[in-house]
């Protein structure tokens, strides 16, 4: 008995440090995503000055204007400012309007923190620590700038998607996965066949 429990409580240390660095993966990716599009591609294209990565994580640059670059005939790289939430939703330009976001994330991060360390199943867990990542993300940028970089933009036929980032990638594909699980793939849930038979 002492030794099952002792691997399923390995298993779980080992889930929860593997989510973890997922975590942490993601948030260093899309802070990466956004130094390279910010620095390397649109400031020496309008004519600012560049920024080492170090040096653009230590202290938060001057906003850059809105700029385009065409990569395809359906996706460009743009420089966009986002007050709001994901996707340009709610983009009030206030710092009220900042702070309570801010807030709002950082609770809705720590209710997902506190699901996936209590979470036995492994995709779940991935799931959700893809989510907290591009979440924590986000609200990096709006701690340094008071808004979040955006600068993926889809179109076709002249409509565009509103513009999103890495982070905003990751939160949706993370919920996403959740709710297509627990809707088709959650087993613990459902009865099983001998349930089945006695009701």
């Amino acid at each position: 008995m002492s030794m099952k429990l002792t691997s399923k409580s390995g298993s779980s240390a080992s889930l929860k440090v593997f989510c973890i660095a997922i975590m942490a993966i993601t948030i260093a990716f899309d802070q990466l995503s956004k130094w390279m599009v910010t620095q390397l591609l649109i400031s020496p294209a309008v004519g600012a000055e560049s920024m080492d990565f170090m040096t653009w994580i230590a202290k938060a640059s001057e906003r850059l204007p809105y700029h385009e670059i065409e990569v395809l005939p359906f996706y460009n790289l743009v420089m966009v400012w986002n007050y709001g939430v994901s996707f340009g939703m709610f983009n009030n330009q206030t710092t009220e309007n900042a702070l309570i976001l801010v807030g709002i994330a950082a609770v809705i991060a720590f209710i997902l923190l506190v699901w996936m360390l209590g979470c036995t199943n492994k995709y779940v867990a991935t799931a959700l620590a893809l989510a907290i990542g591009g979440a924590f993300g986000n609200i990096i940028d709006r701690m340094r700038f008071g808004a979040v970089i955006d600068f993926i933009d889809i179109h076709v036929a002249g409509h565009h998607w509103p513009a999103f980032n890495l982070a905003d990638s990751c939160i949706v594909l993370g919920i996403g996965f959740v709710i297509l699980h627990s809707l088709f793939f959650d087993k613990e849930n459902s009865p099983s066949k001998e349930e089945k038979i006695q009701a």
